[in-house]
């Protein structure tokens, strides 16, 4: 049906809007703009987002590379004290024994003073051997006794071929030098020293004389006073 037409004006539904061909651009980019404004929060908040995590992730990886090339410290080593005084042997302790080889300790050589077999004491008269230490039980220490002091005195008497002849069961104590034992005792005792243990072969005239013979005596210094 047609519509009425009312003082020439044709009354239905309104034409569609048409615009020139010179206007359709400017309208294009004037929506354009107004989609951009519309987005521009959205692509703003996508690049912040999209820039600060790679950022991080970076930084991390950045730290654990600082981590690996810093090169490893070395562990403090503890100094080396050298400070120390070596220690030093005691001069007054008699030297170890050595070992000769077979298995078997051989004695270092006596300390001066120290008696040994062989050794000899001199008789003090003319024509008259030396005192003969045939064997050396101990060696003591301290001065020797000399005359004039009381000394007490262990002893065994034998004859030359070792027959008993004193046992000396009490120990004897004189005077050295005061004639109160025989000569022989005088000058091997006042040589002694407290300790002092050996066997000795005494020249008969400084003993008993030819009555007896040369005679052999176990003796052993006990004390001086």
């Amino acid at each position: 049906m047609p519509f009425p037409r009312i003082h020439g004006i044709v009354c239905g539904p309104k034409p569609a809007l048409s615009l020139p061909p010179f206007t359709r651009p400017t309208v294009v980019a004037h929506s354009l703009m107004l989609n951009f404004v519309s987005l521009a929060p959205v692509l703003a908040l996508a690049f912040v987002v999209g820039c600060s995590a790679p950022e991080e992730s970076n930084s991390g990886v950045a730290n654990d590379m600082d981590m690996r090339d810093q090169p490893s410290q070395p562990e403090a080593t503890k100094p080396v004290d050298n400070a120390q005084p070596a220690m030093q042997a005691k001069t007054d302790q008699p030297p170890a024994a050595e070992d000769s080889g077979d298995g078997q300790a051989t004695s270092m050589p006596p300390t001066e003073g120290d008696w040994a077999a062989g050794d000899t004491i001199p008789s003090g008269m003319d024509g008259v051997p030396d005192i003969q230490i045939l064997k050396v039980h101990n060696n003591g220490t301290g001065d020797p006794c000399g005359m004039g002091k009381s000394a007490t005195l262990k002893y065994k008497a034998m004859l030359a071929n070792g027959t008993v002849i004193d046992p000396g069961r009490r120990p004897f104590t004189f005077k050295v030098g005061a004639g109160r034992a025989i000569k022989g005792w005088d000058v091997v005792v006042s040589k002694m020293r407290v300790g002092d243990s050996f066997t000795i072969l005494l020249p008969m005239d400084l003993a008993y004389g030819r009555s007896k013979g040369d005679l052999k005596f176990d003796m052993e210094l006990l004390s001086v006073k």
